[in-house]
C-alpha cells in the first residue's frame, strides 16, 4: 500500500472524515485528499502529525507494517504466541540435527586427538555460563563466516593469517577472562 492508501485506511478505521482529520492536523481537506490519492507528498512534519493524530507510528503510517507499538493487546499476544511456537519448532529441529550429528560422531572412529577435543569441548559446555557460551558462539560464527571469504581467489594469504591471528587473540582473551587469569 502507498502512504496515501495507508492514511485513508487508518482514517476510515477511526471513522473520521477527511475534513475532521484535516482540521485535527491543520491542513485543508483538499490537500489531505491529494495526499490520500498520492497526488501530493506530505512533509515529514505533516506525516509526523498525521501519525500522532491517528495514534500510530510513522513506520506503520508510511509502510503499512505495524511496529510493536502499533499492535493491540490481542495482536501482541497472538504475535508472541506465534513467535514462541516458531522458536520452539526451530529448537526442536536444531535438537534433532544435533542428535544426528552426535550419532555420527559415536559411529565414527575418532583419533585420540579428536576424542580429546570432543571430551574437552563437552567438559567446557558442562561448566560454562551464558556469557561463556555467547563469547564462544561469537568466535565460532566469525570463523565460520570468514571461511566463505577465504574460498575466494582474491584473498591474500596475509589477510587470512591476520584474520586467524585476530580470532586467536580474541579466543585467548576469552579463555584468560573465563579462567580468571590476569596478565
Amino acid at each position: 500500500m502507498s502512504v496515501g492508501e495507508n492514511i485513508k485506511k487508518l482514517r476510515k478505521e477511526r471513522k473520521l472524515t477527511q475534513q475532521q482529520l484535516a482540521d485535527k492536523i491543520g491542513i485543508s481537506r483538499s490537500y489531505l485528499g491529494d495526499i490520500e490519492k498520492d497526488r501530493k507528498s506530505p512533509s515529514t512534519k505533516t506525516l509526523s502529525t498525521l501519525a500522532e493524530k491517528l495514534g500510530v507510528s510513522m513506520f506503520y503510517l508510511t509502510t503499512g507494517d505495524k511496529a510493536l507499538s502499533d499492535l493491540t493487546d490481542e495482536e501482541y499476544t497472538a504475535a508472541k504466541i506465534n513467535f514462541s511456537d516458531k522458536f520452539m519448532e526451530d529448537v526442536k529441529r536444531k535438537e534433532k540435527e544435533l542428535e544426528n550429528r552426535l550419532r555420527q560422531l559415536l559411529d565414527a572412529e575418532l583419533s585420540i586427538y579428536e576424542f580429546g577435543i570432543l571430551d574437552n569441548t563437552l567438559e567446557f559446555l558442562d561448566n560454562s555460563d551464558d556469557y561463556d557460551m555467547r563469547q564462544l558462539l561469537t568466535i565460532l560464527l566469525l570463523l565460520n563466516k570468514n571461511k566463505d571469504i577465504y574460498d575466494k581467489d582474491n584473498v591474500s594469504i596475509e589477510e587470512i593469517i591476520k584474520d586467524i591471528d585476530d580470532e586467536a587473540e580474541n579466543f585467548r582473551s576469552f579463555l584468560l577472562k573465563r579462567y580468571g587469569i590476569n596478565q
